[in-house]
């Protein structure tokens, strides 16, 4: 398997385990696991307190309580306040588990942002203003850009994690978007889905957005939809039939 190296940006073959060198850049990484994504980071030297604070951010992903994960992550952050992937981890929890946000609301789930550009006319504007900002202008975000060894780098890898988190589980998980009923599957997902896709990538081209978010939105967009769903065949095909 390959990933890009967050270091140099070429993409290198990953270790079974342990910390290894990146094929381009000769530099040390190991693999993290944060949420459902495989990740790579520097492999040193580590901030004092950083090992331990990774191993709770591991223990931090077999929770199924958002509460004690987010419990986790905190004591993570206390023991090392420069681990960037307590941060990370952090980011992508979104508000789930916060006690400040008790309350059943999907836009406690953090790729829940993208909805604004999936169905913007369902937030009111002033919702719209508040998703945005925290889509590319978060505190949490801020403080891992501020950790990361490469921003552009690291806000393509958190772009790609909302995008594939997004697409399969509210355009693909939706029985009325993907085509379902009563659980049998009517007609093909990827046209279904692909419309979809391509109402964001507009949307996104169309958002004031800085950069690179700007750029990298509709890339991340399509690229989670080939990575997940099928080939982009299928976003150029509803293009046409918009």
């Amino acid at each position: 398997m390959r990933q890009k190296c967050p270091l140099c940006g070429q993409e290198t073959n990953m270790a079974v385990s342990g910390t290894f060198a990146c094929d381009s850049c000769g530099r040390m990484l190991r693999e993290i696991r944060v949420d459902t994504d495989m990740l790579l980071t520097a492999a040193g030297p580590m901030h004092p307190n950083e090992e331990k604070a990774i191993e709770l951010v591991r223990r931090s992903q077999g929770e199924g309580k958002p509460e004690k994960r987010r419990k986790l992550i905190l004591e993570a952050i206390d023991l090392c306040h420069d681990c960037l992937e307590a941060h990370r981890a952090l980011l992508y929890l979104g508000w789930l588990g916060d006690k400040q946000h008790k309350k059943l609301d999907l836009h406690n789930i953090k790729s829940y942002l993208l909805h604004v550009f999936h169905e913007p006319e369902a937030e009111s504007e002033d919702m719209r203003r508040q998703m945005i900002e925290e889509l590319v202008n978060g505190p949490e975000l801020n403080t891992c850009l501020a950790l990361a060894p490469d921003r552009e780098l690291f806000i393509r890898e958190y772009l790609m994690h909302l995008c594939r988190q997004y697409i399969t589980v509210f355009l693909k998980g939706d029985s009325s978007i993907a085509g379902r009923f009563m659980g049998l599957q009517l007609g093909s997902i990827q046209p279904r889905v692909a419309r979809w896709v391509v109402v964001m990538m507009d949307n996104a081209d169309k958002a004031d957005l800085p950069d690179p978010f700007r750029r990298m939105l509709p890339e991340c967009l399509r690229d989670a939809f080939v990575m997940d769903i099928g080939g982009a065949a299928y976003l150029d095909d509803a293009r046409r039939e918009q």
